[in-house]
């Protein structure tokens, strides 16, 4: 092995070891990030795998100040998952997650226009 070889191994190790220790402890898992768009008086459904004794945070931009609205429902039973909700610039919301299971991640559009967005879900 020659030096300039082991001295790139040396450098990439010591940029890994420097990225680990940046990490923060509770990193967030970024489960799902969507952009799309949903047209008028319509309703775009986004199917996700949740883990069980986590909050699961939701947060939907909108391109327009229309009234998009975000619901969670359970995907096997249908049941309307209650949400915790923050009010600013965009609606974010978070719920816990019992047990793990599918989870529907609705984006209703209440306008008659359509309306461009981009959600992300992370626990």
């Amino acid at each position: 092995m020659t030096k300039r070889m082991l001295k790139g191994f040396v450098v990439a190790g010591l940029m890994v070891a420097g990225l680990a220790q940046a990490a923060p402890a509770a990193a967030e898992t970024l489960a799902l990030m969507r952009v799309g768009r949903v047209l008028a008086f319509h309703t775009d459904v986004h199917r996700i795998w949740v883990p069980s004794g986590q909050t699961i945070r939701l947060q939907l931009d909108a391109e327009l100040s229309t009234n998009v609205e975000l619901e969670v429902r359970n995907a096997v039973t249908g049941e309307i998952v209650p949400l915790e909700r923050d009010e600013i610039d965009c609606e974010v919301a978070s719920f816990g997650s019992p047990r793990a299971g599918i989870v529907e991640i609705r984006v209703k559009n209440r306008m008659p226009i359509s309306n461009a967005y981009r959600i992300i879900v992370s626990w």
